[in-house]
């Protein structure tokens, strides 16, 4: 066979793969939505929530995950490039844990010592975790395959950042059935289960991400 004659049968060969930027949303939004049937139909949604929205504490309850996930969808796509570097998303991805700290610590600055054990377990800790950690981990699944239309040279920061992004969406996600509002709270195992995910991302890139 000529050389002509080859490339053009492996052009005829070659199946178009759609960008992780294409794919990556696809994973979330197919994750998000399971998730949100799945919770709301055990958990309903938080009674007043458009009322308490307004509300410090409530607020803050949702925008620390959606910014997390915001940052890491930004920073984990330009990762799926081989010669991408993180630059100024470093910084980014920096703010929401930022809030998450800080809300911690002026709620527990305006709460006695005593009453910290109490407003820091809550009513609904173990359900709180479990299902955060496993909506990520659903949501983590697809959003490694669609990774895996990319290239990125650091297989293990792009699974921790897939983990990140998969953990904060499903936090941001339960928290609209959440009826936990104390920031001592959220800000302890919002982020404790966000971090069980991004782990755990972090193990399966080395090994699913690597090219």
């Amino acid at each position: 066979m000529r050389t002509d004659d080859l490339i053009r049968a492996m052009s005829a060969d070659t199946t178009p793969v759609r960008p992780v930027a294409v794919m990556l949303p696809l994973a979330l939004l197919a994750g998000m939505t399971v998730g949100a049937l799945v919770f709301g139909a055990t958990l309903g949604v938080q009674p007043d929530l458009w009322g308490a929205i307004v509300t410090t504490p409530v607020f803050l309850k949702h925008a620390f995950p959606i910014l997390m996930a915001a940052a890491a969808f930004g920073a984990v796509a330009r990762l799926a490039r081989p010669e991408a570097r993180l630059d100024g998303w470093t910084w980014a991805l920096m703010l929401a844990p930022a809030l998450a700290v800080i809300s911690f610590w002026v709620s527990a600055a305006v709460t006695p010592v005593a009453a910290w054990p109490e407003a820091i377990m809550g009513q609904t800790t173990a359900d709180c975790v479990l299902r955060i950690s496993l909506l990520g981990l659903a949501t983590l699944a697809g959003a490694l395959w669609a990774l895996r239309r990319g290239a990125s040279a650091h297989p293990r920061l792009s699974g921790a950042l897939a983990g990140l992004l998969s953990g904060s969406a499903a936090a941001a996600l339960f928290a609209l059935f959440c009826t936990e509002n104390n920031p001592m709270f959220w800000g302890f195992w919002y982020v404790l289960a966000i971090g069980i995910v991004t782990a755990i991302g972090a193990l399966l890139g080395r090994r699913l991400l690597r090219w």
